[in-house]
């Protein structure tokens, strides 16, 4: 809104033309005027540059020079207020350089009336306040993109970088006068295509490895400029101009993230004191094999590997004895494998081992050997050393293959048999072991049963020699 009272700056090298002007002005309803009157050029020159008017009127001709001139050197050096020109004769030309100089009106004095000029004054004061709004904005949005940690990069649809800010230059090593006008595929490994195969990808941006889906978000990495190679999260925009689509990508480097996020992942997944596998990715390990061998037509062994006497020396010797005993194991466990198969721990004493690409029980049973005269080794500890065994069982998989659980039960199923049999030393699974397992059970069941409601009768039966 425009306040009821504006003070106006008048340079005017005629006195009869400022009474004109001034008269006109105090005609007007709308608004009060405070007038300061400025006859010479240079003085003029300096009041603008001070400032503190709401509004400038500037004559054409000022004698020592003219107002377009005066108009040109306030704009030059930063004056924002708003100067209308007034000249004694209409010229297109007049016209056409007071606006390239920064003049908000180009008014003919012979042709103006009160309600005209104050119009002019109206929409001049109007549209420099808009306009100072829009440069007061545009700084703070310069100083958000200025002060950001994440890169802010803008580039045109060819791909080129035209605007690179010093997050980017954190980022990436770039200084922005060697990023604008580069390529943004330089920052992009040159064999990553995870950002052309999630989303649709422009033609004129392919071969810049740009992505164009209007508003999205993808991970994928970059390259510093150093070669090094970095995780990013990119959310991307584009806006239509007149002179063709522009794009904004803001770009964070989430490398403390991805490493959070597998570290995370790695704790669910894995032993914390062996750092195998857990029981989790164990399973999930088999059923990806179990899966692969069904399309080779081939087997996967699976052992399950108990411990003999473990809590003998946990008992005699305290937890970290044990611990330093079951990390001596793991590490045994896996100079015992091939790259391709798996040594897990599934929980206290116990261990599984996954084989791939085996055929019969010949694999299983010379890695269960092996396994037995590793752990039959002797293992320093604080010292001493300890001597433990192992029962191990082992289960292959059949056509078609069951489901990892049952394949794993059938493992423990036959590591009990070997257990049963006098301990170190492994068993291959049988169905009639599982069977077994299942009379004994329900034989176990059954007596405990009796027991509880009094079905069992005693008999003394006298010894007689």
């Amino acid at each position: 809104m425009i306040p009821e009272k504006l003070t106006v700056l008048l340079i005017e090298d005629d006195e009869d033309d400022y009474v004109l002007t001034s008269e006109l002005l105090k005609e007007t309803k709308r608004t009060a005027y405070e007038i300061t009157w400025i006859s010479r050029y240079q003085e003029a020159a300096v009041a603008v540059l001070i400032g503190g008017y709401d509004v400038c009127l500037v004559d054409y001709r000022l004698g020592e020079g003219d107002g377009i001139s005066l108009i040109r050197e306030a704009r030059n050096k930063g004056c924002p207020m708003p100067m209308i020109l007034l000249t004694g004769q209409g010229d297109p030309d007049v016209d056409l350089s007071a606006n390239d100089a920064g003049a908000a009106d180009y008014l003919v004095k012979g042709e103006i009336d009160a309600q005209l000029l104050e119009r002019a004054i109206r929409y001049a004061v109007a549209n420099a306040k808009v306009t100072a709004s829009l440069a007061e904005s545009e700084i703070r949005f310069r100083s958000v993109i200025e002060s950001a940690t994440d890169a802010i990069v803008l580039t045109d649809a060819a791909g080129s970088v035209i605007s690179w800010n010093p997050g980017a230059e954190k980022i990436f090593g770039y200084k922005q006068g060697e990023m604008v006008g580069m390529p943004i595929s330089t920052i992009f490994p040159s064999n990553d295509t995870d950002i052309h195969s999630t989303y649709p990808v422009d033609d004129a941006l392919t071969s810049a490895g740009l992505l164009e889906a209007g508003n999205a978000t993808v991970e994928t990495r970059g390259v510093r400029q150093d070669e090094t190679e970095l995780p990013l999260e990119i959310a991307v925009s584009s806006w239509q101009t007149p002179d063709g689509t522009y794009y904004c990508r803001i770009i964070r480097d989430v490398t403390e993230r991805k490493s959070l996020e597998d570290q995370l992942t790695h704790q669910a997944l894995h032993d914390p004191l062996t750092s195998l596998p857990n029981r989790v990715l164990f399973t999930n390990r088999v059923e990806h094999a179990l899966t692969r061998s069904a399309r080779r037509s081939a087997q996967i062994a699976v052992l399950f590997i108990d411990l003999d006497n473990f809590k003998t020396v946990n008992d005699t010797m305290g937890h970290a004895a044990g611990d330093s005993l079951l990390t001596t194991v793991a590490d045994r466990l896996q100079n015992c494998l091939r790259a391709s198969d798996t040594a897990s721990r599934l929980g206290g004493e116990e261990f599984a081992v996954l084989i791939e690409d085996t055929s019969g029980t010949n694999r299983g049973c010379l890695v269960a050997q092996r396994i037995l005269d590793m752990v039959r080794k002797p293992i320093d500890i604080g010292g001493k050393d300890v001597f433990i065994g192992a029962s191990i069982g082992i289960a292959l998989s059949s056509s078609p293959p069951e489901p990892p659980a049952t394949l794993l039960r059938n493992a423990d199923v036959a590591m009990y048999t070997a257990k049963s049999q006098g301990k170190n030393q492994f068993a291959v699974f049988e169905d009639d072991m599982h069977i077994a397992l299942i009379n004994r059970s329900e034989l176990e069941t059954e007596l405990r049963t009796a027991l509880s409601s009094g079905e069992f009768e005693m008999f003394y039966q006298p010894i007689v020699e």
